[in-house]
């Protein structure tokens, strides 16, 4: 078992395809990492219309990609996606993303460095926020509903699945799962800018 399932969600008709940010510059950001032992999975909003193999090399992975996708457009923000892929997900543990976000280099080796020292099983990092901080540094705390996003926070998988995964589907859920799991959960925080959210 890989220690980290990166889970990126897309849909086609609304994440831009070349540029920055773009589909591409994210999945560069993945290729890039210095840590390599994680596993990616991309699940797409619906039905995709042009395969993920003519869009990007995938063969620069360690792992080729598993790519999946909803029945049909669920529409709500890439939720239901997040929730099908971690209940196929193989990891220790999940890492959210939209696919067209950014992590740093290091960003992995720095989060497996510190689950290496501490007995919490959540860490909530920090990232530039473009929506919601304007591009400052938008930290996570405190982890409650509407101050936190979902590339912000890693957690193992037995956590993930005792509070039910990706269980609420509205528009900032992100926030409320994140808010009840770090309640029943302890966390630790690690201090750094790892990434980027567009």
């Amino acid at each position: 078992m890989k220690k980290f399932c990166f889970i990126a969600v897309d849909y086609e008709n609304w994440v831009p395809r070349e540029g920055n940010p773009s589909i591409l510059t994210g999945l560069e950001s993945l290729k890039n990492q210095t840590f390599r032992d994680f596993d990616v999975i991309i699940c797409h909003d619906g039905p995709k219309n042009i395969p993920y193999e003519d869009e990007y090399d995938f063969s620069v992975f360690q792992n080729v990609p598993v790519f999946m996708n909803t029945e049909t457009r669920m529409n709500d923000w890439g939720h239901s996606s997040r929730d099908i892929a971690m209940r196929r997900a193989s990891g220790e543990y999940f890492i959210h993303f939209n696919i067209d976000n950014i992590f740093y280099p290091q960003a992995f080796q720095r989060i497996n460095d510190y689950l290496q020292i501490i007995s919490e099983q959540i860490i909530i990092f920090q990232v530039k926020h473009y929506k919601a901080a304007g591009g400052a540094i938008f930290t996570g705390l405190p982890p409650i509903h509407c101050h936190i996003d979902a590339m912000q926070l890693v957690a193992h998988r037995d956590i993930w699945q005792n509070v039910g995964y990706w269980y609420d589907k509205s528009g900032t859920s992100d926030g409320i799962i994140y808010e009840d799991m770090c309640k029943k959960y302890p966390y630790g925080v690690l201090p750094e800018c790892l990434g980027e959210n567009f």
